[in-house]
This record gives structure tokens, C-alpha cells and sequence, in this order.
């Protein structure tokens, strides 16, 4: 529980240092909330995760295909990491989307199709 109230910690602390680098104040934390509640507890089940199942596929790995047989299990471990990123990012975009969230977290309109310019 403490490392998931950190991780949130983290995540508001790094979101204020970018908003004021990045997005000039467009952003508000409130319509980021959703992704970070998701992301969190997504990233740390993989750190956890891991612990029982990396030191056997690394020893799996190196024993069938040497030194090298690290790499595919570390590169097996960053695609599952960055898919639960971005899953909970999707889905928590698509949360801070819908009517009723949106209105709780005061995010704003979503922008309205606008048709290209006819040349």
C-alpha cells in the first residue's frame, strides 16, 4: 500500500513540474486522475509479478541460449510493463471521456469534429 501511495505521489509531483514545462497550464490533474489511479496499481502488480517469475525465465533463457538468452526475457518483461502503461493510460483516457467523470473531474469539453478546409 505504501508503494502505491507513492507511486501517486510521484505522479502528482512530476505532473506539476510538466505542466508548467510542457503543457503551460492546459491540463489540470483532475482529468489525469483516472490513467494515474490505473497506471499505479498496473505497474506495481508488474513489479511484483515479476519477482516469482523473472529469476526462472532468466535462468531458462541463459541456460538455453547463453549470455544472449537474457536479453529476449528482459525485452519480454518491458513489453508486458510498457502494455500495462499503456492499457491503463487507454483506458483511463477513455474513463475521463465519458459524461459523468467528466463532469466530477471538471475536465473540459471534448473538441468537436471539425472538417478539413476544401481546396
Amino acid at each position: 500500500m505504501f508503494t502505491l501511495l507513492m507511486a501517486v505521489q510521484v505522479a502528482r509531483s512530476l505532473h506539476r513540474l510538466c505542466r508548467r514545462a510542457w503543457f503551460v497550464r492546459t491540463v489540470g490533474f483532475s482529468p489525469l486522475l483516472p490513467s494515474a489511479l490505473l497506471t499505479a496499481p498496473g505497474t506495481v502488480g508488474v513489479q511484483y509479478g515479476s519477482h516469482p517469475v523473472m529469476p526462472g525465465a532468466v535462468a531458462r533463457g541463459v541456460a538455453e541460449f547463453g549470455p544472449f538468452g537474457l536479453m529476449p526475457t528482459l525485452m519480454s518483461w518491458l513489453v508486458a510493463a510498457s502494455a500495462v502503461v499503456v492499457f491503463a493510460i487507454t483506458i483511463g483516457a477513455f474513463v475521463a471521456e465519458e459524461e459523468p467523470p467528466r463532469s466530477l473531474l471538471g475536465a473540459p469539453e471534448p473538441p468537436r469534429h471539425i472538417d478539413p478546409p476544401q481546396l
